[in-house]
């Protein structure tokens, strides 16, 4: 019995080893892979700061009693390690909130953040650092004070953040804003906080902008500054009392640019609406001398999506230059289905009912160097399971997380404003308890093509759209980390990267990073105390 119950395991272990070692690996990609280093316990990337051209700046951070310690790391062009400094933010010998931290003008920034509760103030400090050592200097320098803060509060116009100030760089990195909400004594007054610095930290104009809008009754989507230090809100205006869950009907809100320009004199108002259509999701981006507003939208609520759609505005008068909607079409809603969901769907659509996608969270817009852009979407959502046991009469209760991230969606459009074609990547991948840290993707784009990486189950090498998918699970002997190319005219292709078994080691995609500058996805991987850098470069 026990050779005829193990000979199967066997067996199926050894298809999947074959399947992996079988499938062809991307050869319009190199990967090099950084030497081991130590890995400390609780120590995760949270972005590349920057390069210097032989040096890449890594920031970490790690949880201490609450709070967070930064940690400041230096890697050679062999993605060797070879400085570690943790980043002690104080000023007489006050712990000072951290900010963020930004490579501008060949130097490394932090910024930081301190109350004064007797006084009510809130300050915004910056501090530069000894590229030698990645110590803080001693330049110290006050950036922002707001006075009448009756209490410290982490909110941005009702949304809570971890921070008390937003940051945003301007595409050509020569502007650097600085946003907060401004105290104000009449309750239903909003008033936007603006300061604007040059790449020396030279502040260019700062200006407290009562906006025109009622406390509560709007939030800010999405924002940007563009090259000429003007700034650009896209924010969700609701018509009644703000809703925290969606609702069918029609729509109680609508979406509206608001550009403030002139140093902070001047504003702007373009509203964006599809009349009794939910738009659910949008961001705005500037190129050149345009500003493009994309999202999706839904006939049902603001949870589900039915389309793309697409707005131009010329960046100086915020006149509309082009406007494009799609639907998706019933054979897009049904890719990568089972052939059950597909069957339900199809005759749900054949009734005359609406059938849409849902949970799509739109994650980014990219511009690519002639104008037309990209934009990418993933399938995200989480499931809460309790379940409650008793034995010998103890009762103990167990919270299970479980993180889903499946379908990549990616829309191409073209620099006239118009959608050329939408697509639907297969994923599944199912972890618990751990915030998805090996889920999801990471994506960089180059000469105009997609090259998108993630952690995938073998089974799913040879998918073709139709049928059911495997879910990656964290398991390393059925897993691989593969390459999606996607061609400029929607062709998509899929390879091994790296096997997981073989590399011994996991991928997290949440806390790898691309470069725009060099054109390469760093890859964060790790198992156990060690961890590995690997540098892929589209050819």
């Amino acid at each position: 019995m026990i050779r005829y119950y193990l000979f199967p395991i066997l067996a199926s272990l050894f298809i999947s080893f074959n399947t992996l070692s079988q499938t062809k690996k991307a050869d319009n990609i190199s990967v090099e892979w950084g030497e081991e280093n130590p890995a400390k316990a609780g120590r995760l990337p949270l972005k590349i700061v920057g390069e210097d051209g032989s040096s890449t700046f890594l920031l970490k951070r790690r949880a201490k009693m609450g709070k967070y310690i930064y940690i400041l790391e230096r890697y050679d062009q062999k993605l060797h390690r070879t400085h570690s400094q943790d980043i002690d933010l104080e000023t007489n010998g006050k712990k000072l909130a951290f900010e963020e931290c930004i490579y501008l003008n060949n130097k490394i920034y932090f910024f930081s953040s301190f109350y004064n509760q007797k006084s009510k103030k809130m300050f915004l400090f910056s501090q530069s650092i000894n590229p030698t050592n990645l110590t803080l200097n001693n330049d110290l320098a006050p950036l922002i004070e707001i006075t009448n803060l009756e209490r410290k509060k982490s909110l941005f116009f009702g949304q809570a953040q971890s921070s008390n100030f937003n940051s945003k760089l301007s595409e050509d990195k020569s502007k650097l804003v600085f946003f907060y909400e401004a105290p104000t004594s009449e309750s239903e007054v909003v008033v936007l906080g603006a300061r604007v610095f040059d790449q020396n930290i030279t502040e260019l104009w700062g200006k407290d902008i009562t906006l025109p809008y009622k406390n509560n009754l709007f939030h800010t989507k999405d924002y940007i500054i563009d090259n000429h230090g003007n700034l650009h809100l896209l924010n969700k205006i609701y018509k009644e009392k703000q809703k925290t869950k969606s609702r069918k009907g029609t729509p109680n809100y609508n979406y509206q640019l608001l550009s403030i320009n002139n140093e902070g004199l001047n504003q702007k108002k373009t509203p964006i609406s599809l009349g009794d259509q939910f738009i659910t999701d949008m961001k705005v981006r500037v190129d050149k001398n345009k500003l493009t507003c994309s999202g999706f939208y839904s006939d049902e609520n603001s949870y589900q999506i039915k389309g793309t759609y697409v707005l131009q505005l010329d960046l100086e008068s915020q006149g509309i230059l082009s406007e494009d909607k799609k639907d998706f079409d019933i054979d897009f809603i049904t890719l990568n289905m089972t052939d059950r969901q597909k069957n339900k769907t199809e005759k749900k659509a054949e009734k005359g009912k609406n059938v849409e996608l849902y949970e799509y969270d739109l994650d980014e817009i990219i511009v690519c160097e002639d104008g037309s852009f990209y934009m990418l979407a993933e399938q995200y959502y989480i499931k809460i399971t309790t379940t409650t046991t008793t034995t010998n009469g103890q009762t103990s209760t167990r919270t299970t997380v479980t993180y889903y991230y499946n379908d990549i969606i990616v829309a191409k459009g073209s620099k006239e404003g118009k959608i050329l074609w939408v697509d639907k990547i297969p994923k599944r991948q199912k972890t618990s308890n751990d915030k998805g840290s090996t889920s999801s993707y990471v994506a960089l784009e180059k000469d105009g093509e997609l090259f998108i990486i993630f952690n995938d189950h073998k089974d799913n090498l040879s998918y073709t759209g139709q049928g059911k998918l495997t879910y990656y699970n964290k398991k390393r002997k059925q897993s691989a980390a593969v390459l999606v190319h996607v061609s400029a005219d929607g062709k998509s292709k899929k390879n091994v990267l790296y096997n997981l078994k073989e590399e011994d080691v996991y991928v997290y995609p949440l806390f790898s990073f691309t470069s725009e500058k060099n054109k390469e996805i760093l890859l964060y991987n790790r198992k156990g105390k060690i961890e590995k850098l690997v540098r892929c470069t589209p050819k």
